[in-house]
């Protein structure tokens, strides 16, 4: 947690609060609620605003390193061009649901 303050400048804290916290839905409940009362049991304010997203599913499982079940975006990005797959990333990236790998496996 405290990564969080040092890399805003912790004591001095120039680039705190965020204006928008990103984060993963399988912990929200953790910056939704337990963070912001670390931070005002500090005398810290909290983000302004969290946004949530999805995650990418393989398999029907949330792609994770330490699961090992990740698509090299830098195959995609030579099978598709940059902008191809930057476009895929957010067309099909969206907050309010899961996304699966399939295009992006596809050469």
């Amino acid at each position: 947690m405290v990564n969080y303050l040092t890399v805003s400048g912790y004591p001095d804290l120039q680039l705190w609060p965020p204006d928008c916290q990103v984060i993963g839905k399988d912990i929200l409940r953790f910056h939704g609620i337990y963070w912001p009362a670390f931070l005002m049991a500090a005398g810290l304010e909290p983000p302004r605003s969290i946004l949530c997203h999805s995650h990418w599913l393989k398999d029907d499982l949330k792609m994770s390193k330490s699961k090992g079940n990740v698509v090299d975006p830098f195959d995609r990005m030579k099978a598709y061009s940059c902008d191809g797959f930057r476009y895929f990333l957010l067309r099909e990236g969206t907050p309010h649901s899961d996304s699966s790998e399939l295009f992006i496996l596809i050469v």
